[in-house]
C-alpha cells in the first residue's frame, strides 16, 4: 500500500481533501462557513436536558456542507450531562435544518465536543470531523 500525504474523501456529493502532516496530524479541507438563524438559547438548553445557565453563550447554526447546531457550554461536567430531548429536538432540527447537534465547552485552549444526530441515525458520533471544522 502506497503511504500518500494527501487523500480525497466523497461524503455525499462532495469531496473533501485530507491531508497527513509530517507530524501525523491530519487536516480536512472543508467548505467555507455559512451561518443560518441563532436558535433560542433557553430552548437550546431545553433540548439537550440543561438549563439556560448552563450555556456558555449564544448556540448557533453553521454549515460547511452540513448545518451543525453549535451549543457553547459551560464546562465539562455539563457536557458530559447532555443527552437529548426527543420532543425539542425534532422542532429545533426542522426550524434550523441542522439536524447535527453539537454542544462543545473551551478549557485552556482545548475544545471537547459531543455531536448527536438521532434524526439522520446517529445516536451519538464520538468522531465528527465535519461537525468539528464548524466549530474551529
Amino acid at each position: 500500500l502506497e503511504k500518500k500525504s494527501v487523500y480525497v474523501q466523497q461524503t455525499g456529493g462532495r469531496l473533501l481533501e485530507l491531508s497527513i502532516l509530517e507530524d501525523g496530524r491530519i487536516v480536512m479541507d472543508q467548505g467555507k462557513p455559512a451561518f443560518g438563524k441563532k436558535p433560542p438559547e433557553k430552548r437550546c438548553a431545553s433540548l439537550l436536558g440543561l438549563s439556560a445557565d448552563r450555556l456558555a453563550g449564544a448556540p448557533m447554526v453553521v454549515s460547511t456542507g452540513n448545518p451543525h447546531l453549535l451549543v457553547p457550554l459551560r464546562d465539562i461536567k455539563t457536557l458530559e450531562s447532555a443527552s437529548i430531548n426527543m420532543r425539542v429536538y425534532r422542532k429545533v432540527a426542522a426550524d434550523s435544518s441542522a439536524y447535527c447537534v453539537m454542544p462543545f465547552t473551551i478549557r485552556g485552549g482545548n475544545v471537547t465536543c459531543r455531536m448527536f444526530a438521532p434524526g439522520i441515525g446517529v445516536p451519538e458520533d464520538p468522531a465528527t470531523g465535519s461537525g468539528c471544522g464548524q466549530i474551529g
